[in-house]
């Protein structure tokens, strides 16, 4: 008679789990090994304990002028990197953790499940989805399951989170989409905001009345004459890096994935120098060009500003006029910044506004014989890219 081994039913049970995962796909196995370590946060399911003011940051709506459109259908969504930003903000980077359970392809679309853990607490957890077509070389496999846990930030926070619901009300779609949305041979955009606010009824700049001079405070700009100018101009200081910038773009939240670089809005293209120069720096770190430190000049003495007006806005357009007086040759620039103009002799300042062309300046100026006379120009060349 053959002996039989009897194992304890602890260690047959371990065999028996090993085996089991030697015979499965590493996704599979990843699937299991997700479920063990999330074990404890499924059993604080409905414990995270919130203070009163966690709540109200954390649910506090969006400002107006943060929500996007979707170009193809018109949907309104708000970026992942303000529902993440949000959540760092009430939670600290670290407490907080979504995680990937499982990835697929269905056709030409990826798929993923995510669960959102919170304080080691059990949160909320959901599928996001995003189109994938291998061929297509504006998208590879890692940017699809990167928009795939947006979708799923988006859903889990809005839904069970109150953290950017608003996008979810069928009334606020209506009535956001009403005030701000466009609609163009097909496609959806916004008009212009004039910056973000802290309140959520902000007034599209197209609809907002002119500034008025008042005394002791500086006129506001017109609106831009031409942004679609700025734009190509804009999108002119990334030839020959293209697909470093649609990567830099895209995570933006400038564009989507299965878009061109030309699909940006007028409203995401930087407006100041600094703002310029950042992208272009992001987009030559990603595509490793290293630029020289800039030559700078000695600064010149800065001028005597006292009891002139001011005007903010991007430079339009920039005119030449030469001829010859008693005193030899002479040059005058005239600036154009909307409807504004103002005039100045000094090849410095003018010579400075033709290279800011296109980028949003201070002038300062006081009223002459022929016009606004320019005293200053706020802005540095050694930004310019």
């Amino acid at each position: 008679m053959q002996a039989v081994t009897i194992r304890q039913p602890e260690k047959f049970i371990a065999d028996v789990s090993q085996e089991l995962k030697a015979s499965l796909t590493s996704q599979a196995a990843r699937v299991i090994e997700v479920s063990d370590a999330l074990a404890p946060a499924y059993a604080k399911a409905s414990t995270l304990e919130l203070t009163d003011d966690e709540v109200a940051r954390l649910t506090a709506p969006f400002p107006d002028e943060a929500v996007e459109i979707r170009p193809h259908d018109g949907l309104i969504y708000l970026p992942h990197i303000l529902i993440s930003g949000r959540l760092n903000q009430v939670f600290k980077p670290g407490k907080w953790s979504l995680i990937c359970r499982r990835h697929w392809l269905e056709g030409q679309t990826m798929y993923a499940e995510y669960v959102l853990v919170i304080r080691g607490c059990f949160v909320g957890e959901s599928v996001g989805g995003h189109n994938y077509v291998p061929s297509n070389p504006k998208m590879n496999y890692s940017d699809a399951l990167e928009s795939t846990a947006a979708e799923a930030l988006r859903r889990i926070c809005g839904k069970r989170l109150e953290c950017g619901s608003q996008v979810w009300h069928p009334e606020y779609a209506r009535q956001w989409v009403a005030k701000y949305a466009v609609q163009d041979r097909g496609k959806w955009g916004r008009k212009a905001f004039t910056a973000v606010s802290s309140h959520s009824d902000a007034v599209p700049a197209s609809v907002k009345p002119p500034a008025v001079k008042t005394p002791g405070n500086p006129i506001q700009a017109p609106p831009e004459a031409n942004p679609e100018e700025r734009k190509t101009r804009f999108l002119a200081l990334f030839k020959g890096m293209e697909s470093y910038a649609f990567e830099e773009f895209v995570e933006r939240s400038w564009i989507l994935c299965t878009e061109d670089l030309a699909d940006i809005h007028v409203d995401s293209v930087p407006k100041t120098l600094k703002a310029v120069n950042a992208v272009v720096t992001a987009v030559k770190m990603r595509a490793g060009i290293v630029d020289e430190p800039p030559v700078t000049t000695p600064a010149e003495p800065t001028p005597n500003v006292s009891g002139c007006e001011q005007i903010t806005g991007v430079i339009d357009q920039v005119t030449t006029k030469s001829g010859k007086s008693d005193r030899g040759p002479w040059t005058c620039y005239g600036i154009r910044i909307g409807d504004f103009w103002a005039n100045t002799f000094s090849d410095t300042i003018g010579k400075t506004a033709q290279k800011l062309k296109g980028h949003e300046v201070t002038v300062y100026y006081s009223a002459g014989k022929i016009g606004n006379d320019i005293r200053a120009l706020s802005g540095t060349t050694d930004l310019l890219p």
